[in-house]
């Protein structure tokens, strides 16, 4: 059994990997106390080996290391961006400036659908990422994500009240909070929207589209019906790049 973590920019999200399968999944805020890391899954035996993946806060990275450290006596191997990983070229001029997250998501999004893709993820910033057929990267785009939107809202405007969590009503906002949260989601869905047509620009018919992340649920009532949300996107690239790294060790 191998447990994998995801450290992002709000949430420590974790995984079980046994016979190159998630088997468990689940996210949680950062929780760290005396008493150690909560766990958000049950992790019924000592892991095999621990990796990690983080975009997120450093001291919550050494605290998670030093937690598996003394829980289990393991040190969780870090994995990284690279050039080349499980089909995927990278893209970027400099290609380990590219986020991790980004890059295990394609990476999964690949394993998923061997084919031309766009791949959103909706975190705190929402990303979009473009892959050929071949697996090249072609690159990406980067907007804040919905809780984001709504924060730098309060946080610039005078007298602003907003509530989050709404549902999206038809038809135009009818309370502060509503126009918020109609605008916000609207602004993602054409992002959405416009990076698709700008993807079947770049690589024709056949396109793909994939999303996940926190906020991609609540989104998906509004999308296409051809999109597909995969919640473990970027635990299934990591499973990809854990599967390479260690037949690279091997050989």
């Amino acid at each position: 059994m191998i447990l994998l973590i995801d450290i992002g920019n709000s949430d420590v999200k974790c995984a079980l990997l046994q016979g190159g399968r998630v088997v468990s999944s689940s996210r949680c805020r950062d929780t760290m106390s005396e008493a150690g890391f909560d766990w958000p899954i049950e992790i019924p035996a000592r892991p095999d080996a621990i990796y990690l993946i983080s975009v997120g806060s450093e001291q919550i990275e050494q605290l998670l290391m030093a937690e598996c450290c003394v829980h289990w006596g393991l040190t969780p191997v870090k994995l990284h961006t690279s050039t080349q990983c499980a089909g995927i070229t990278n893209g970027y001029n400099h290609p380990l400036s590219l986020g991790v997250d980004r890059w295990a998501a394609m990476i999964g999004a690949y394993q998923l659908v061997a084919a031309a893709l766009l791949v959103i993820d909706c975190g705190t910033a929402c990303t979009a990422d473009i892959v050929d057929s071949d697996g090249r990267h072609l690159g990406g785009a980067i907007m804040p994500g919905l809780q984001l939107m709504r924060q730098s809202l309060r946080a610039g405007v005078a007298r602003i009240d907003a509530v989050d969590n709404l549902n999206l009503l038809p038809g135009l906002g009818c309370s502060t909070s509503q126009c918020i949260h109609l605008g916000v989601t609207e602004a993602l869905l054409g992002f959405i929207e416009r990076m698709e047509r700008i993807a079947m620009a770049q690589v024709g018919a056949g396109l793909a589209v994939v999303i996940t992340g926190g906020g991609a649920v609540e989104l998906l009532p509004h999308l296409q019906g051809h999109i597909r949300y995969e919640r473990d996107l970027i635990f299934l690239g990591m499973t990809a790049m854990v599967m390479e790294e260690r037949d690279g060790a091997a050989s």
